[in-house]
């Protein structure tokens, strides 16, 4: 009887300990709390996690339900979906145990104070920007929940871990995509420091030329049987138009590159435009064409012959055949003492050097609408368009590049003239070649440090 009594007490007991604890339970209510989170800036690599930290002040009788929002405005490396796993993870117990969100949401449960949460970042084998974005933390209005708060974004940079192809990690302008004889195109270089609006970032994330750009450059270079096998596609960079350089190393001999600014194909004066539409692209790639014809070692200079055993025309780039069109060119315009007949260039840019000379001839011989008559007394500048548009290789050229790039002479240039004709000078600062490449490089980080 005695031990009957005492089951019967602590059964009692417990019962009476319970409806205690239960009704504690259900007289808890609180759906106001302050909310902060760790702001500041996130930085990151590839294959690593993002993540941050956030408390309440008061526990909540409710779950909160939060939504954390990527926001990519006002950034030029936005962030790719697939960079991202698709979900936030949360966790309650300082990262012991982690629980899977869904989509951009998490919850913070009741009767809890702080959580973390975090998010992968995929480590893919694809040459990518390094990512900036913003995280902005948005409490949900459910459940009756008064949740206050300053939630200022997270700054979050998120570091692409492969490194450009060996031999491309320098003086990349923007985004260097290589080029196969079938005109395959690969992206093998990047310069993350550059500009990289939304057309140009497409083309990074694709991993290669836009076909825009490619069917265009194609057209041109696939004229002459020289290979441009490096192609540099670049934003802004001041005044840079383009450039062409001449790879003679040892792995890989008589190589030839080429690099533009789109900022010429898809904006005129600072506004959109559509592709080409002014024809300043068009011009550019012609001039840098010009470059390629006339300095190639396929066909216009040995570069294993230096300076000094060189019996023609000597250049950086190797020694001029007797019948190249730089060394026929360099005979008739620079050897000769005779006096010319003004104007003696094309344009202003023409008398960087022999090489600028040369190249803005050819364009002009291609990219002015019509011609006019070489005559006696006609200016040297026209006689030199004449002279480049009579080179043997160059025949067809002009229709062909006409027909498929629709170039114009530069606003700030004139067509050339039978006789006297003037150019517009901008400025008294000695233009820089664009075969300088190393002045250019200077250039183009002097230009972006003073931007950014």
């Amino acid at each position: 009887m005695k031990a009957k009594y005492i089951v019967i007490k602590m059964l009692c007991v417990f019962t009476f300990a319970c409806l205690i604890s239960c009704k504690k339970d259900e007289a808890f209510v609180n759906l106001t709390a302050t909310l902060t989170w760790q702001h500041g800036s996130i930085v990151a690599e590839e294959g690593q996690y993002i993540g941050t930290d956030l408390e309440l002040t008061e526990e909540l009788s409710e779950d909160l339900y939060l939504k954390i929002r990527l926001d990519v405005e006002d950034t030029e490396a936005y962030i790719n979906p697939e960079d991202f796993e698709s979900h936030f993870e949360y966790s309650t117990d300082n990262g012991q145990r982690w629980i899977q969100g869904t989509g951009d949401q998490v919850i913070f449960p009741s009767r809890t104070r702080t959580l973390r949460i975090r998010k992968r970042i995929v480590d893919d084998d694809k040459l990518e920007l390094h990512e900036r974005f913003r995280w902005r933390l948005e409490p949900q209005s459910i459940n009756n929940l008064q949740i206050s708060g300053t939630f200022e974004p997270i700054s979050v940079r998120v570091k692409d871990n492969e490194a450009n192809e060996e031999g491309e990690a320098d003086h990349v302008f923007g985004a260097l995509f290589s080029i196969d004889e079938q005109y395959n195109t690969k992206l093998v270089g990047l310069n993350r420091s550059g500009d990289f609006p939304e057309r140009l970032k497409m083309m990074v994330d694709n991993g290669r030329l836009d076909d825009e750009i490619l069917d265009k450059f194609k057209a041109v270079v696939s004229l002459g049987g020289v290979p441009v096998i490096r192609f540099d596609a670049f934003f802004g960079g001041g005044g840079i138009g383009g450039f062409t350089y001449f790879q003679f190393l040892d792995d890989r001999e008589g190589e030839v590159g080429m690099g533009i600014n789109l900022k010429l194909a898809y904006e005129n004066r600072g506004k959109p435009q559509a592709f080409n539409e002014n024809g300043l692209f068009g011009y550019v790639l012609t001039h840098e064409y010009g470059h390629v014809m006339t300095l190639n070692s396929q066909y216009e200079l040995d570069e294993n012959v230096n300076a000094d055993a060189c019996d023609h025309y000597a250049l950086s780039e190797g020694c001029a055949h007797e019948d190249s069109a730089i060394n026929q060119f360099h005979k008739k315009f620079y050897e000769t003492e005779a006096e010319g007949v003004e104007p003696f260039y094309v344009t202003e840019y023409a008398s960087s050097n022999i090489g600028e000379d040369i190249a803005e001839s050819f364009a002009y011989a291609i990219v002015q609408d019509e011609l006019p008559p070489l005559l006696e007394g006609s200016s040297t500048a026209l006689q030199k368009v004449y002279q480049v548009a009579a080179y043997p290789r160059f025949q067809g050229f002009r229709d062909k590049i006409r027909n498929q790039l629709k170039p114009a002479i530069p606003s700030h240039n004139k067509e050339i003239r039978s006789y006297v004709n003037t150019t517009r000078l901008r400025g008294q600062i000695k233009p820089i070649s664009c075969l300088d490449h190393q002045a250019l490089w200077e250039l183009y980080q002097k230009e972006w440090k003073a931007k950014h």
